[in-house]
């Protein structure tokens, strides 16, 4: 990796690594979510599901993260053998779930903390409820407002108070999805600025 990256005038990579910190030519990127996104921007305190989950239950975390938000009933968890498998939902279904729900619990992904469902749901205006195992995220997207949590019963309770305090309800949300809005524009900037050089 050294010496390709040496010899590059700039890299855009996804899949970020504390050891691309060291290359002030390495600019990391999200790695985005699935196409077929159809936005609705309904208003979240409009929409059906309180959280909703789809997708494989491999390992204790995500079994947790269903058991411990299992209070909340209106929610809908589709789980599936594999990733992308027949008795998965489609692009349509899927986007149509997340935009009709509130929150969006992220697991951290398989073999890397970072999934496609983060971005799928910044996408649709869900809040993101995010499994942060090494503060991965506050390393990789600095000064984000996302919530981040260790532990899944930490999810219940952000939830609960969210809530029932409207104020932090609509601070939350309108600060993500600001954000959300100009990390993209900020990363178009980005590429302009090193290809026009």
């Amino acid at each position: 990796t050294d010496l390709i990256y040496n010899l590059c005038t700039h890299v855009w990579r996804t899949f970020w690594m504390p050891k691309f910190l060291k290359f002030s030519n390495v600019t990391c990127i999200p790695i985005g979510y699935k196409s077929g996104l159809i936005l609705k921007n309904k208003k979240l305190d409009t929409r059906k599901y309180t959280w909703s989950f789809m997708g494989t239950v491999h390992g204790a975390s995500r079994q947790d993260m269903i058991y411990q938000n299992r209070i909340y009933q209106k929610n809908l968890i589709k789980l599936t053998s594999e990733f992308g498998g027949k008795d998965s939902f489609s692009s349509n279904k899927y986007y149509e779930v997340l935009n009709d729900s509130i929150f969006a619990p992220i697991p951290h992904g398989y073999f890397h903390p970072e999934s496609y469902r983060l971005y799928e749901a910044l996408e649709c205006g869900c809040i993101p409820l995010i499994e942060n195992p090494h503060n991965f995220f506050d390393n990789f997207l600095p000064n984000n407002p996302l919530i981040k949590i260790n532990l899944w019963s930490e999810s219940s309770e952000i939830i609960k108070e969210m809530l029932s305090d409207n104020k932090i309800f609509s601070e939350t949300s309108n600060k993500i999805r600001d954000w959300w809005y100009n990390y993209k524009i900020k990363i178009k900037n980005t590429f302009k600025n090193k290809i026009n050089v």
